[in-house]
């Protein structure tokens, strides 16, 4: 049976005199569940949405993850999947999920509280690949998909936190391939757009300054083309897009999309790139490398993408064989990436704060059962509080640092 497990600690927010504690666990679900979506802010809000045989569930928090919300909330019915999920500081969420062609939208005002049907727009139609969904910090949200029947990438837009959405807009004529477009918004309106044409399968962007009310070409657009593509924006307008090709691959743009230049990280074949970008231009990259008994590397960027380097003590983080891997960095530069070793079946983690460059050792992994954990992600807030969901056993757990004693080493603990 796979269940799903929150992992949550809070990082430290000086390099002494803190010590990693943890609460009792949590049983969150028992149910065999499949897809899963993760959301925590800077208020210290919290949403899980898995699916599973009977449908789609949520369970909230208000204490990033000390407690949880003790019965699931149903938002769909059996047979919807592709599941995606948004939630901004404002305590403002959107859940979508696809019902065979249809895309259906609820939203909530409370951080997950309660979910309700939009005013206008609560469902769309003929979606043949769903995107992604963001809402930014004022409440504006977009939802980019690829068009059944012609291919195309469209929009859905909102202004009001998902209350209502305007007519879906095509963004691009060009028609698209076979995988899902990528969408990046920040907290000033600025918007980028990531697919791939159907003709050569090379990428293609474009921008919007106002959320998606009108789109435009970049002056020079991204060169590439690939696998597991995804990008991110920040709010000083910087974004780099990331993705497999004879190794791992980025493109940064220091003006929201405008232009684009491209910057290998590997040659070695590789799969599964991860990327995350804060407000002060630190970001992170981890990847499988399959040449390397499928290890998990990362390199870090203090610049927004433009240079990238070793970590102090080399780009190999986990030093067996690997998949799956998830990485986050907030404003304060304190990082978390989880991944799944594939010989012992347990989820670890390894954590920076100072940006990526320098990595500390788990003192263990996080054992969900015999070979049963995959697919873990994660995500810090402002007040370094981390959350981490996967699918395994059922048990959340909470972490804080406590003052008054040496600093060490910090991880997720065994169940």
């Amino acid at each position: 049976m796979i269940k799903y497990l929150f992992g949550f600690l809070c990082l430290i927010t000086s390099l002494f005199s803190q010590q990693l504690t943890w609460e009792s666990p949590i049983t969150l679900d028992s149910d065999t569940t499949n897809e899963i979506q993760l959301g925590l802010n800077n208020s210290g809000s919290a949403i899980a949405v898995w699916q599973e045989a009977d449908g789609v569930f949520t369970k909230f928090s208000t204490d990033s993850g000390q407690s949880l919300s003790s019965t699931p909330t149903q938002i769909g019915v059996a047979g919807e999947a592709n599941v995606r999920l948004t939630l901004n500081n404002s305590n403002q969420a959107i859940i979508v999920r696809l019902s065979s062609d249809t895309a259906k939208v609820v939203f909530s005002s409370d951080g997950g509280a309660t979910f309700s049907s939009p005013t206008t727009g609560d469902e769309f139609t003929d979606v043949g690949l769903l995107g992604n969904v963001i809402i930014n910090s004022a409440g504006k949200a977009l939802i980019l998909y690829r068009e059944l029947g012609d291919f195309t990438v469209y929009d859905r837009r909102s202004s009001d936190g998902g209350d209502n959405w305007a007519s879906i807009k095509e963004i691009d004529a060009t028609p698209s391939n076979s995988t899902a477009p990528s969408l990046a918004l920040n907290s000033s309106d600025k918007a980028i757009a990531l697919f791939e044409k159907q003709s050569d399968n090379t990428f293609k962007t474009k921008r919007s300054t106002n959320a998606g009310v009108s789109w435009v070409d970049p002056t020079t657009d991204i060169s590439g083309s690939g696998s597991s593509k995804s990008i991110v924006l920040n709010d000083s307008d910087q974004a780099i897009a990331i993705w497999a090709s004879s190794g791992i691959q980025t493109s940064f743009s220091s003006d929201a999309g405008d232009n684009w230049t491209g910057v290998s990280l590997s040659a070695n074949s590789s799969s599964v790139p991860k990327i995350t970008l804060n407000n002060s231009g630190q970001a992170i990259a981890t990847w499988i490398d399959l040449t390397a008994s499928n290890h998990v590397i990362v390199k870090y960027s203090t610049n927004g993408g433009q240079t990238w380097l070793d970590p102090n003590g080399g780009e190999d983080i986990s030093g067996a064989s690997s998949s799956n891997p998830h990485v986050h960095i907030n404003d304060n530069g304190f990082a978390i990436a989880v991944w799944k070793d594939t010989t012992t079946g347990n989820i670890y983690s390894k954590y920076s704060i100072d940006g990526g460059q320098t990595w500390q050792e788990a003192t263990d992994g996080i054992d969900i059962s015999s070979s049963t954990g995959s697919t873990p992600l994660i995500l810090l807030n402002s007040s370094n509080k981390a959350l981490s969901l996967w699918r395994g056993s059922a048990i959340s757990l909470f972490g804080e640092f406590a003052s008054g004693k040496s600093f060490s080493s910090m991880s997720f603990i065994r169940n």
